[in-house]
């Protein structure tokens, strides 16, 4: 990789927490367009096609059919307009459902179509209330996402590879040292709805300890809900062992049989393909990792550098494309990367 980014800027980026307001000097201009080029480069590396994503849509471009992309919280802040003609609209909240959109509308055109890899490098719009809002959170702010889809499983699997290394090269390209966390859904979702039986309130105050609360918070809410022995002793233990290298965070999974099989089939294929190239050492396993929109469906996972945690995000979100209305089973996997973030961790 030619590229050479320079991160020693030394910017400001002053804003109105109030209204929304920002300004951007040359350097953080010229900065944008160096992370930019990077992106370019690694995605088009990975033999990615870019897509322009439209800025506002119908509604329903975002939301889709059972089983629905974004929980109703996401979905209420979609709403930003109506048409003259009644139809709600929406604002370009992120990337990857709209990319899920444009490939089942292909595939509806030609079902025999090749599935192909996306990403994409624009501005997203949010209605972002004004104590939300921080020195990295914006109302509009830049997103770089790379989103690739499948048919069958083998190339589905290289696909999870190529975004994971995707990420990394990128990353190192902004010469930043990069530290993927993965986990599955399945590792608290299985557990805590289908075994344990809890609600789905009880399950996320459970998650919300795993991902940000001390094992002692995580110890007294499992006792309150009488969870089962397996489920206490089994989410204890990963509590205990979050951000270990990937094969020790299998054996864990492993120790408990049946009760974290799929997560435990596809984070063994992960880590076989990553060791083949060297990329498993930039990785660890961490179960309280939670991605807040609702369509992922597999492997999750968050990254951090040095200078800042969770700098981007991704996973496997298959099913997403059927919920736009194609009738072929698709397999998916994507990331996305706050711009402003990068900005932030490339100037301190």
């Amino acid at each position: 990789m030619s590229s050479q980014i320079v991160n020693e800027v030394g910017v400001s980026n002053p804003f109105s927490s109030v209204l929304g307001f920002r300004y951007l000097d040359q350097d953080e201009i010229d900065l944008r367009m160096k992370i930019r080029e990077a992106f370019e480069v690694v995605s088009r590396g990975n033999m990615s096609r870019a897509i322009e994503l439209p800025l506002a849509a119908p509604v329903a471009d975002f939301v889709g059919r059972a089983p629905r992309p974004l929980s109703e919280r996401n979905v209420r802040r979609l709403f930003s307009a109506i048409t003259p003609e009644g139809t709600p609209c929406a604002l370009r909240y992120e990337g990857t459902a709209l990319t899920a959109k444009y490939v089942a509308a292909e595939l509806n055109i030609d079902p025999s179509i090749q599935l192909r890899r996306y990403h994409y490098f624009q501005e997203m719009v949010r209605v972002e209330l004004a104590e939300d809002l921080d020195e990295h959170h914006y109302r509009a702010f830049y997103q770089a996402g790379a989103e690739f889809f499948a048919k069958g499983v083998d190339e589905h699997n290289q696909n999870i590879r190529a975004i994971i290394g995707l990420t990394i090269d990128f990353l190192h390209l902004l010469k930043l040292n990069p530290i993927l966390r993965i986990s599955h859904v399945d590792i608290l979702k299985v557990p805590l709805l289908q075994v344990a039986g809890l609600s789905n309130f009880n399950s996320k105050r459970i998650m919300e300890k795993f991902e940000s609360g001390t094992i002692e918070e995580l110890t007294e809410i499992l006792k309150a809900l009488r969870t089962p022995q397996l489920i206490f002793d089994a989410l204890i233990t990963l509590f205990a062992n979050k951000e270990v290298d990937l094969e020790t965070g299998l054996s864990i999974l492993q120790q408990f049989g049946g009760l974290f099989s799929r997560a435990s089939k596809d984070l063994q294929d992960l880590l076989d393909g990553l060791k083949q190239s060297s990329l498993d050492k930039f990785c660890r396993f961490d179960p309280g990792v939670n991605r807040s929109l609702d369509f992922y469906s597999g492997l999750t996972f968050q990254g951090d550098v040095s200078q800042l945690k969770e700098c981007l995000g991704g996973g496997v979100f298959s099913g997403l494309v059927e919920s736009f209305g194609s009738t072929q089973s698709v397999r998916a996997v994507g990331m996305a990367c706050g711009v402003e973030r990068l900005m932030s961790a490339l100037t301190r």
